[in-house]
């Protein structure tokens, strides 16, 4: 179970890092930020059209906020273990979200607003929590929680 949870975590970063290039010949702002290690933590806020990030954090006190607003909005957070905390809030249209989180005190929040939106969540240890709020036309969310 851990190894295909293990894939789906891989393909779903390997689809936002393909995405991430895909607009890459439009203009728009582009954040990946790779943490690794003790204190984390994160922020970013970007405004404009194609808009993507991308926050991959790892152990320890993990935290990230990312928000974005604009046409063509993507967004993957990772992190990995101990207290966990993710926050995605995009407005606009097309926008795509992620967060996918491993183990200890999880939480994960997407907020969306504008059309086409997706959103997706996998938490797999420990607390888990999950929100996802989307307003607008077209939305489509997945919350897989865990302990697989």
């Amino acid at each position: 179970m851990f190894i295909s949870l293990k894939r789906s975590l891989i393909t779903i970063t390997s689809l936002a890092m393909l995405s991430l290039g895909a607009g890459s010949a439009m203009a728009g702002n582009t954040i990946i930020l790779d943490q690794n290690g003790y204190g984390n933590g994160a922020g970013v806020a970007q405004q404009g059209d194609w808009n993507k990030g991308q926050i991959w954090q790892n152990h320890r006190k993990n935290s990230a906020l990312l928000q974005q607003y604009g046409f063509g909005n993507i967004t993957v957070i990772g992190q990995d273990g101990y207290k966990n905390n993710s926050r995605v809030h995009q407005n606009g249209i097309d926008n795509i979200a992620g967060c996918a989180q491993m183990g200890s005190r999880n939480n994960c929040n997407i907020n969306q607003a504008g059309v086409g939106n997706a959103a997706a969540t996998i938490q797999v240890g420990h607390k888990h929590s999950s929100t996802i709020n989307q307003s607008g036309t077209g939305n489509t969310a997945v919350v897989v929680q865990g302990d697989f």
